[in-house]
């Protein structure tokens, strides 16, 4: 890591950068206030639920990320493409195993590594196959819910800020996120802002701004205001 960087910014993805996977309109602003802040030694990362697959390496492209990439919710850490975590046996290949004895037409993204999404063509199967996985002695450490026609399976041992607290314990960090379901306790040096519309979430946060993009630029100008000064 760099040593002269004194600030990082980490976004969330989905609701923060892109709104259904469309890139806003204000994008390039954006860059600007993002390259300007790299000129005072700010660098930025991603903490998203998403595994790293060719989606996440749009938006780190178009965003110029040059810290941490987080994936899966904090179980899965990259830096410049090299994965730091250790992981043990593919969640996938579990998976696989325990539905390969039913008849059901499946697929899962192969892109996880320590969580799992499972597609279910048949949709009133889901609950059924949710039930099943969650009798499994594997599943005391997950959660496994249904989304729409899918079923998701993470860890109930991971959070974003849990990872943020172990990566950043010396350094000034503003993550940036529209909601999070589960969150530790932030150490001093981490500050949430909001750029979503989840009133109880809100509330828990340092500082709420504009709903998604909007939102994330008022931050950048926020933090470069300082620095126009000088």
């Amino acid at each position: 890591m760099n040593r002269g960087i004194k600030k990082t910014i980490i976004f969330d993805i989905d609701e923060t950068l892109v709104n259904n996977e469309i890139f806003p309109d204000n994008l390039n602003i954006i860059r600007k206030k993002i390259i300007f802040l790299k000129k005072h030694n700010y660098s930025f990362g991603i903490c998203t639920n998403r595994p790293l697959e060719e989606f996440v390496y749009k938006i780190i492209n178009s965003y110029l990320i040059d810290d941490y990439v987080i994936c899966e919710g904090g179980a899965v850490i990259y830096y410049r493409d090299n994965c730091i975590t250790k992981v043990e046996e593919d969640i996938n290949k579990i998976i696989r195993r325990k539905l390969d004895i039913f008849d059901i037409k499946y697929s899962l993204n192969m892109a996880r590594k320590r969580s799992c999404t499972i597609r279910i063509e048949d949709a009133f199967k889901i609950d059924y196959i949710i039930n099943y996985l969650k009798r499994l002695t594997f599943a005391a450490d997950f959660y496994i819910e249904k989304q729409n026609n899918k079923v998701l399976i993470y860890s109930k041992k991971i959070d974003k800020v849990k990872v943020l607290n172990e990566i950043y314990e010396n350094r000034s960090v503003i993550f940036v996120t529209d909601y999070e379901k589960e969150l530790s306790k932030c150490n001093d040096n981490i500050k949430i802002y909001s750029v979503g519309v989840n009133n109880k979430f809100n509330k828990n946060c340092n500082l709420v701004f504009s709903k998604s993009t909007k939102g994330v630029l008022e931050i950048l100008e926020k933090e470069g205001k300082i620095y126009e000064k000088i």
